[in-house]
């Protein structure tokens, strides 16, 4: 199935997310409870890129991140265009890095924030 056909394009998870480096959800938080399209539980343990969003850029936002997550920049900010509804809104978005130490080891998330742009 593809990515387009499990996520309708009108619903766009505005909020901040936290991925691992394999684009996996580990953390969601709603931009504003009024107005989450999502549920928290519906979105844990799922690929951003494959199982979230819906555009026709996808590949694109997610060659971006793995490039992001290997260069090791510490922020990224940028706006894509998002089909919403019979129109397009601009999306900012947001990338940053965290690292995490654990008895393994080092491992690299990344917050991702998308927000509507006004």
């Amino acid at each position: 199935m593809e990515a387009s056909d499990r996520r309708e394009p009108s619903s766009i998870p505005f909020g901040q997310f936290e991925l691992d480096s394999t684009g996996m959800i580990v953390h969601y938080s709603p931009h504003k409870s009024e107005e989450m399209n999502t549920e928290k539980e519906n979105v844990v343990g799922r690929n951003f890129f494959d199982d979230l969003i819906a555009i026709p850029e996808v590949s694109d936002l997610k060659s971006r991140f793995h490039t992001f997550m290997a260069e090791g920049s510490s922020v990224e900010r940028f706006t894509v265009n998002f089909p919403f509804t019979k129109r397009s809104i601009k999306v900012q978005i947001v990338m940053a890095h965290i690292t995490e130490q654990s008895e393994n080891g080092r491992k690299q998330f990344a917050l991702i924030r998308l927000t509507p742009e006004t």
